[in-house]
């Protein structure tokens, strides 16, 4: 969760204070769960996997209140994910990058589909997004996604598949990570 979104997220809220909305409390604690969690997650190497997944699933309830009934998020978890860890902060850019370029980017209706699926220690991750129309097919690649490229050469080498699919009508992206390979060393709760 980047500053942008922080910054973005802190002043929904504080119209929502203006207009004394009862929401305002829940909201204000979940920003802050978010950035507790970004800021614990970051001193360890790997973290739990449902840890990640409910980071995941408590910044889409916080984007859903912004985005109100324009867009439609799905998010799914099948599999056991007891005891799989992953490195922190790896699989938000992708949910940030859909809702920034799909969602947030139109006034229309929009949806936004994610699902994980946990195979034998293997974590599938599809994130797909629908694009407001009179968009083209991005020639320019994003800084974020190139970041989250380096890091998984980097943390999974060869132990990854990520494919990226940016059609005029959607983008579509799906990792798959061998979740036993890893280089990290420290653990959090090990």
């Amino acid at each position: 969760m980047g500053s942008e979104m922080c910054i973005r997220d802190r002043n929904s809220i504080y119209a929502l204070s203006r207009q004394q909305s009862p929401e305002t409390p829940d909201l204000v604690m979940q920003l802050s769960e978010l950035m507790r969690y970004q800021l614990e997650s970051s001193k360890n190497d790997t973290v739990l996997l449902k840890e990640e997944l409910d980071f995941i699933e408590n910044y889409l309830l916080l984007e859903e209140k912004r985005l109100s009934k324009r867009c439609a998020v799905e998010f799914l978890i099948k599999g056991d994910l007891k005891g799989l860890k992953i490195a922190p902060m790896l699989l938000i850019p992708f949910v940030e990058n859909a809702i920034k370029h799909g969602a947030r980017s139109t006034n229309k209706q929009s949806t936004i589909d994610i699902s994980v699926a946990i195979k034998n220690a293997s974590l599938n991750l599809v994130v797909e997004n629908s694009k407001p129309q009179n968009t083209s097919v991005s020639k320019r690649k994003g800084l974020g996604l190139e970041n989250v490229k380096r890091r998984l050469n980097l943390l999974y080498p060869n132990s990854h598949v990520l494919k990226i699919e940016d059609t005029i009508n959607t983008f579509h992206v799906s990792l798959s990570i061998d979740l036993t390979v890893s280089t990290h060393k420290k653990t959090k709760n090990d």
